[in-house]
């Protein structure tokens, strides 16, 4: 099983804004893919943001470009991940790691497990975040945006 690791730099006055807002999404959304639109009324909420002054347009758009730069990063315990893109907007989700630490500089380090994943010839969903070998056959379900892949027997490949 591999890990991938993520660290971020932050004040600790930022990283105590992003670990309320992160803790509030969970809260009311856990794993759910969402919008930056849907998660705003949250960050509206807490002090420390950075989402500045302005027309509602403008300060969603600032949110937004805020959360993508937090895209990998694990704050409270959760990684933000972008999702799938639908109707020209990013969707997000967190997903909870197993552990956090600190590592030599004192910056906040997870180690999130990346779920265990066999090529095989029958069709099996992809974990999030896995990366695809070449020499499979992709399908995307739409309803559910699942991915799903198999790899062909040798026999099937060289027919």
């Amino acid at each position: 099983m591999s890990t991938q690791r993520v660290s971020y730099d932050v004040t600790p006055a930022e990283a105590a804004a992003w670990q309320a807002f992160v803790t509030a999404w969970w809260e009311r959304f856990r794993d759910e893919e969402v919008s930056a639109e849907a998660l705003f009324p949250i960050a509206r909420g807490v002090a420390g943001l950075g989402l500045g002054g302005g027309w509602w347009h403008s300060r969603t758009s600032r949110f937004g470009e805020l959360l993508g730069q937090r895209r990998r990063c694990v704050i409270a315990g959760y990684r933000v991940t972008p999702n799938r893109t639908r109707r020209c907007t990013q969707m997000w989700r967190l997903l909870p790691v197993e552990r956090l630490h600190e590592d030599a500089a004192g910056r906040a380090v997870a180690v999130a497990p990346m779920a265990a994943f066999v090529p095989s010839a029958e069709w099996q969903e992809i974990p999030d975040g896995y990366p695809c070998p070449p020499g499979g056959e992709y399908r995307l379900d739409f309803a559910t945006g699942k991915n799903w892949a198999r790899w062909p027997a040798r026999d099937e490949a060289r027919a």
